[in-house]
Parts: structure tokens; sequence; C-alpha cells
């Protein structure tokens, strides 16, 4: 038997056998992941399209598929081991993926196959939103946007970032209206700025929401209406404050709504003008001058003049941070985080399922008995045994929280 273990990532073959060794890259049918479900990579993007599906992506080439209400997700073949950044899906069958030099993939039969569609550039493509089959805009983070009317048959780049800027976000509603979040960065000064068009990427209209604040993300739900999560840093540049924003004049004047100190907004999404969720995390102090973050969801239904926390800190056992957040109602959504954590609620946030671990405890030793049966020991005192063949792990009382080395 071979097993392969990191922290908080375990492998078996299925069923257990002896085997050789293989890279995480070259993951395939062959091998199940044990902790976490479906799988281990970290995760980057996230889009909904209905109440039964949503697409995920990550490091490695990762593609996740859900078609039954985040019940279980589908580990789906990319045909690559580069990171993939985002992912934008039109419905249940087509979709699009972004990521490492230069990738576009494309999906028109549920993500069975993935074809590349490149624009012809090596730089990263960091994030990507498909309008419909034919339409797609795509931004690369060192400043060119893309966009295709042919559905990636063809590309036309126009460089909208200067020297020293740099694009992460973009919100899109139609193949005329679009946004994009950008950055200044020399070294040693540094502004956010949100780049608009109205024509097509034909000319783009510069707007700054706050010079003090550091923009995360930017949500539009029509051409006048949308919404900015920002944070604000203190000396040693550990965020230390969330805030909101909203306009309604389509960017060029934003009103702060909220303020929250202790918190991080790294995502949000809006159905309209009163209803939206944030993601993040709750900055902990944590030593003299360090902190530590631990995630939170909170949601509006007053457009953002009240904030309900649906989930805050160690909550679910969840110690990273939220990084994203996709919906397709009000009451159905899933919230991911950065090590392939994955939540999802279909009551509006009222409650969130709980996390795939079976631990988050790292797990240094592993021992099998016969086909079905194997014990594996970690951190703090973790124990978890499997009776069918890793199918699922059961947590044992351990009595110790001392570190477990062997077995």
């Amino acid at each position: 038997i071979l097993l392969v273990v990191i922290p908080l990532l375990s492998l078996f073959y299925c069923p257990f056998s002896v085997t050789t060794s293989k890279s995480w890259a070259d993951v395939s049918s062959e091998w199940c992941w044990q902790n976490p479900i479906p799988q281990g990579n970290p995760i980057e993007g996230i889009d909904v399209v209905d109440r039964n599906t949503a697409w995920i992506v990550g490091e490695l080439g990762t593609i996740l598929k859900t078609n039954n209400g985040g019940i279980s997700w589908d580990v789906q073949a990319s045909g690559t081991t580069k990171d993939l950044l985002s992912v934008s899906a039109v419905d249940a069958e087509n979709a699009w993926a972004v990521g490492e030099d230069g990738l576009v993939l494309r999906t028109t039969d549920g993500g069975f196959s993935w074809q590349p569609k490149m624009p012809g550039t090596k730089d990263s493509l960091c994030n990507i939103k498909a309008i419909d089959t034919n339409t797609v805009w795509v931004i690369e983070d060192s400043g060119t946007v893309f966009r295709t009317n042919d559905g990636g048959e063809t590309w036309i780049g126009r460089e909208l970032g200067g020297e020293s800027e740099y694009l992460h976000e973009i919100s899109a509603i139609d193949a005329q209206n679009i946004w994009i979040l950008g950055r200044y960065y020399d070294g040693s000064s540094r502004y956010d700025f949100i780049c608009r068009t109205t024509n097509g990427g034909g000319t783009c209209e510069r707007y700054h929401p706050s010079a003090a604040s550091e923009i995360s993300d930017i949500f539009f739900v029509d051409a006048n209406n949308g919404w900015a999560v920002c944070n604000v840093s203190d000396p040693y540049y550990h965020p230390y404050k969330g805030i909101v924003y909203k306009t309604t004049d389509g960017g060029e004047a934003w009103t702060q709504i909220y303020e929250r100190e202790g918190y991080v907004y790294s995502d949000i999404y809006a159905f309209d003008g009163t209803t939206a969720w944030v993601v993040g995390a709750i900055s902990i102090p944590w030593g003299s001058y360090l902190r530590r973050y631990e995630g939170h969801i909170a949601k509006t239904t007053d457009g953002g003049k009240t904030w309900i926390d649906q989930l805050t800190g160690n909550t679910t056992g969840n110690t990273d941070s939220f990084s994203q957040i996709s919906a397709a109602d009000v009451n159905t959504a899933w919230a991911i985080g950065k090590w392939a954590y994955i939540l999802g609620t279909v009551d509006g946030g009222a409650t969130w399922n709980p996390p795939t671990y079976c631990t988050r405890e790292s797990l240094n030793d592993v021992d099998v008995v016969g086909e079905h049966i194997a014990w594996a020991v970690g951190n703090k005192g973790a124990i978890v045994k499997t009776g069918n063949k890793g199918a699922s792990w059961v947590v044992q009382e351990s009595g110790t929280s001392a570190y477990l080395e062997g077995i």
C-alpha cells in the first residue's frame, strides 16, 4: 500500500493495493480523494447557474461541477495542469474557464470535454465573464482586455491598463457595458480604480470609490446600480476595516453605506439594490503585530444599511477566509475558501451545509488492515477510521491533544 499524505489532504489508491508514486498533477481516476471531499487542490473561482448547477475551478487544472445542488461534486477532466483562476457559465452546458499562460477553456457539453480557445497571450488571465455562448470578456492581469463575439474563434484585445497597472476583476451585464477593477502600484504608491466602458471596450472612463481603500470586488446588477467592497489597512498593512460602497449612476459617484472594523471583505454578490451577500474573514489579533483570519459570511436585505452575520469565525470549523460567493437566487448560494473549502445554502443563508472534511488536522501516518479497514493519525490527537475502503471516515476520540506521528 502506498499512501500520500500532506497537511489536510489525503489520497488513497482505490481499492487498497500496491502501486507506484504519482505527482499531484497526475491524479486521475485511479486515485480517490479521502480528505477533503471531493478534492484537495486550492480552489480559485466559482459560478452558479441555477439551484442545481455550479462550476468551481482551481489549481492544477481543477474543475468541479455539481448537478444536484451541491450534494455531490464531480471532478471534470480539464486536460491541463495549469492553474485555473476564474470560471463563468452561461447555462448547464456552456461554460468557460481561464488561467495561467493565457489559457482559455470552453465546454459546450456540460463539462464532459473542455477545448482550448486561446486569445494569443502568454500572461495569466485572471477573470472571465460570459454574456452568452458567443460573447465573452476576459481580462489579463498585465492590463489587456480581450473580447470574443464568435465563441472564442477570434479575439479582440485592447490595452486598458497603463504602466504599473494591473487588472483583476470584471463585472459585465451585456456586450457593451462592463466594469473592470484595476490597481496601480509602483512599489511606493498604490491606488485602485474602476474602469467603465459603455461601447464594448471602445473607450474607458475611470472612477475611484475611495483613494484610501483597497477595492476587492465590484458587482453590477444593471447599467446604473452597482456594489463594491473595500478594505482599509492599518500601519502594519493588515486590513482591519471592511467597507461597502454603492452607486446608482453606473459608477461615476460612489457612496459608502457600511463599514465594520475587524473584518476583511473579499467578494460580493448582489441581486438588486437591496439584497446582497458579502464574504471574507474576521481579522483577529494574534500576538503583538500578527493577525489570523477566520471565515465570515453576511447578508443584507435593506440595501446595505444593516448586515446579518450568517457565519463568523470558527462556526463550522472553518479557519480559512472565504474568497468568493456566487448565487442562483436569494435563497441558493455557494461560498468557497482557498483551501478546497465549499459551503452552500438553500434557505437564504439561515443554515450553511457542513464542510466536507473528516478532519482539518494534518495527518502523519496510516495503517491498512485488509481490504476495507484503515486508520490514520495526526496532529492534536487526530484519529480517523474507515471501514468501507475510504468511502467515508469517522473521527475517533483519542483522549489526547498530542501530535500523533505513527500508528
